[in-house]
């Protein structure tokens, strides 16, 4: 009777010490083409696919991670690879040949990547744990890459038109990045390397530029540009800097460099004609405030 007893723990304990993953599969259309591996508990993965000629890859290795793709159009692309536990990958494409490309290794990131239009690009690389991104495109040849490297970074990139580029580097914790593109040909930048940074960029127009490069610790820059033709270049070294560049108009050009701790600038530009400013800060506690006008 004993024996018999333990023979239906065993399987009593069988039964709830291996959970099952989940993957469901729903393809409408032609030459759709889908693979999904799962190794691990409690993996779930959604793939829906309706047109023709869409590809799609899911891979997750570890315990309770998530998988979403929506792809709705011809000739898209989509590869999500989770390795650890608790991450979430969302990708929904509509249009004609956009590509989505996440890499996800650590616990509790999340990624969601939404696409509109054509030949998108998205590509996303997560090192760590909690680390958070966003992409959303809506247009047509628009371009953003992300590399995250540590724990509990967040990053997000709108991007609305055609042919705007963004680049988003994190290395380090606690780092947070916004870019915020609508035009055509726009470019952002974003390096941040260290801990705590912020950076938000906002493009409004055609053609702008702009470089935020983060090296230190708790550092803060901020660039809106609205019109067409603008270039901004933030470089911050160092602890607790605080730059904010304001740009409406065309042709305009900021240059701002902190080198230090407790360095404030502030630059505004305004109007057709296009201004230059450069502002170079070495040492700890400088204040500068540059405002141009017609």
């Amino acid at each position: 009777m004993k024996k018999g007893i333990l023979c239906a723990a065993a399987l009593t304990f069988g039964a709830f010490g291996f959970a099952q993953n989940t993957s469901n599969v729903n393809s409408v259309g032609n030459a759709n083409n889908s693979t999904v591996k799962q190794i691990g508990d409690l993996n779930d993965s959604d793939v829906d696919q309706i047109g023709n000629g869409n590809w799609q890859t899911t891979l997750q290795f570890g315990v309770d991670n998530e998988s979403v793709t929506l792809q709705t159009g011809d000739g898209n692309s989509s590869t999500a690879v989770e390795v650890g536990d608790n991450n979430i990958a969302d990708a929904n494409q509509t249009g004609t040949s956009n590509y989505a490309y996440l890499v996800q290794d650590g616990d509790d990131n999340d990624s969601d990547q939404d696409q509109t239009g054509t030949i998108n690009y998205s590509a996303v690389f997560k090192t760590g744990d909690n680390n958070d991104s966003e992409v959303i495109q809506d247009g047509n040849q628009n371009f953003s890459y992300k590399y995250q490297t540590g724990d509990n970074n967040n990053s997000m990139v709108w991007q609305t038109g055609d042919l705007n580029n963004a680049d988003v580097d994190q290395i380090g914790d606690g780092n947070s990045q916004q870019t915020w593109q609508i035009g055509i040909g726009n470019d952002g930048v974003t390096l941040q390397t260290g801990n705590g940074n912020s950076s938000t960029t906002g493009q409004f127009g055609d053609n702008n530029n702009a470089d935020a490069n983060q090296d230190g610790d708790s550092n803060y820059s901020y660039v809106i540009q609205d019109g067409d033709g603008n270039i901004s270049d933030t470089d911050q070294l160092g602890i607790i800097n605080y730059s904010a560049v304001f740009q409406t108009g065309n042709g305009h050009n900021s240059s701002v460099l902190q080198d230090g701790m407790l360095n404030l600038s502030l630059v505004t530009q305004n109007g057709v004609v296009g201004h230059i400013s450069d502002v170079n800060q070495i040492g700890n506690n400088n204040s500068s405030v540059v405002t141009q006008n017609p």
